[in-house]
């Protein structure tokens, strides 16, 4: 696992294209308070609804919480947090959630005051897939600005990020079941800014899977970048 360390090493590198692979693969079929599976044998197929099987796999999001859409979507629909609750937002911005090595050190430095010596785990956070740059370098997914590409080369696949995941109290449910002393209202202050990014797909492909150590290019955007539609009704 990366060491955590300081805010200047954790802002986003400076050039266009990050070269990464697959630390770990997700499934999340159900809204209880459980942690999701790990997919590192049957690996993960990503269509254009998102993660077959995982419970946010869908062409439209509907949403619950306005705090759970990042604001690059909201910008676009001309909504805030909260005129677009109770809205169905086309296509899905949170179909698959991505974060990094980086972020889950950080996670675990802010849990380590409520239980120490025991690692946390990616499945607590419903996670789908866990990046690490090849050169070992941080990187906090969180702080990739919205239009980021995601690609896996050889799947054909490509995320476009919207923002970062806004950490709620159920994973703070699912720590507190594993037994850390952990008041679950307090989690999402202790995940804020170093939680991932929430994504939809621009392009799918059903026939070959995700698995661990699957190479990765996270392209940073540009002047050029296209901003899917989106309609929210």
């Amino acid at each position: 696992m990366i060491e955590v360390e300081t805010e200047e090493t954790l802002r986003p590198p400076e050039h266009e294209i990050v070269h990464a692979h697959v630390s770990g693969v997700f499934l999340s079929d159900t809204f209880e308070k459980v942690p999701s599976q790990d997919a590192s044998d049957e690996g993960l197929t990503i269509t254009e609804g998102g993660v077959q099987g995982d419970r946010y796999r869908g062409p439209d999001y509907y949403v619950k919480y306005g705090a759970r859409i990042p604001g690059a979507a909201l910008g676009l629909l001309g909504l805030n947090r909260e005129s677009v609750k109770d809205k169905t937002i086309t296509p899905n911005p949170r179909a698959v959630y991505l974060i990094s090595g980086t972020e889950v050190a950080r996670l675990q430095h802010a849990l380590d005051n409520v239980r120490q010596g025991q690692d946390i785990n990616p499945t607590w956070f419903k996670v789908n897939v866990v990046i690490d740059t090849n050169d070992g370098s941080p990187i906090e997914l969180s702080q990739l600005p919205p239009g980021t590409i995601i690609r896996f080369p050889k799947n054909e696949v490509e995320l476009f990020i919207w923002g970062p995941n806004d950490p709620c109290t159920r994973p703070g449910k699912i720590i507190e079941a594993a037994g850390w002393n952990i008041n679950p209202s307090q989690f999402p202050k202790m995940a804020i800014d170093h939680y991932g990014a929430v994504a939809s797909v621009v392009k799918g492909n059903p026939d070959i899977r995700i698995f661990k150590d699957d190479q990765v290019e996270i392209i940073y955007p540009n002047e050029d970048t296209v901003f899917p539609e989106l309609s929210a009704g």
